[in-house]
């Protein structure tokens, strides 16, 4: 197959199987409870800040809460995705032919994301509702969208590499919850923390390691491209791992 013919042929497979999964999450009505439930955790957040404090500073720093709400809700997208396939034996059926796993991973990783973003742009129209109340800079909250996403998009990656490896769904979800509860820790333990409890070398390099340290700035407004490259890098990683992991029953 020519290299050009080869390329749409793999685009296609990955858009075949993007659409099958988002189709899915939204035939089964779970996109709608998610994005209810980002939605109504985010608000809350929301209207305490709009009616408590009205520095653009601190309500464009609210929208931060999603990553949080994510902890809860990714594991429900991700823990079905490949473990639902290893125990029904259609990962077999999905993996014969003409196909490879990089693009099976990597259509069902298009088709989580679609989710991932139907979820986070549920609370797109707070921001104009906050700019009733007073004057609202938009900027800072293009990037704190953006981080959140980049967050979304890192967490699913990982909670894919989770469901690859086992054939249960309740132990795909409660991994993957387990290492984004790990991530939050990760970022919340202060400097004098780390330092007193594992030394002074870990309390440079542990934040570093953690998805929400990278948030921080964007936060504050600011994109910085060592943050982006993190994101980047920490979801390719756990791409791998899923290809690694789907390509290791070859050897069972």
């Amino acid at each position: 197959m020519a290299p050009p013919q080869a390329l749409l042929y793999a685009l296609g497979v990955i858009r075949t199987v993007a659409w099958k999964e988002t189709r899915s999450y939204f035939a089964s009505f779970m996109a709608y409870v998610l994005a209810f439930t980002t939605f109504w955790l985010t608000w809350q957040v929301w209207t305490l800040v709009v009616f408590y404090n009205s520095q653009n500073a601190v309500i464009h720093q609210a929208i931060a809460i999603i990553p949080q709400v994510y902890l809860f809700t990714l594991p429900l997208v991700t823990m079905r995705l490949f473990a639902e396939e290893k125990s029904t034996g259609t990962v077999e059926l999905l993996l014969t032919g003409p196909v490879t796993e990089w693009q099976v991973v990597l259509g069902k990783y298009v088709g989580g994301m679609a989710i991932v973003m139907f979820m986070t742009f549920s609370t797109l129209h707070l921001p104009f509702l906050a700019a009733r109340y007073g004057t609202i800079d938009f900027g800072p909250i293009k990037s704190v969208y953006l981080g959140t996403l980049l967050v979304g998009s890192a967490f699913l990656a990982l909670g894919m590499f989770a469901s690859s490896l086992t054939d249960s769904q309740v132990v795909a979800g409660f991994l993957t919850f387990g290492a984004l509860v790990t991530q939050l820790f990760l970022g919340s333990w202060g400097p004098q923390t780390t330092s007193t409890l594992l030394g002074v070398e870990w309390a440079k390099v542990l934040p570093e390691l953690s998805v929400f340290s990278h948030l921080e700035t964007m936060s504050a407004g600011e994109v910085h491209a060592k943050d982006v490259f993190y994101y980047a890098s920490f979801s390719f990683f756990f791409l791998y791992g899923t290809v690694k992991s789907l390509q290791s029953r070859n050897w069972r």
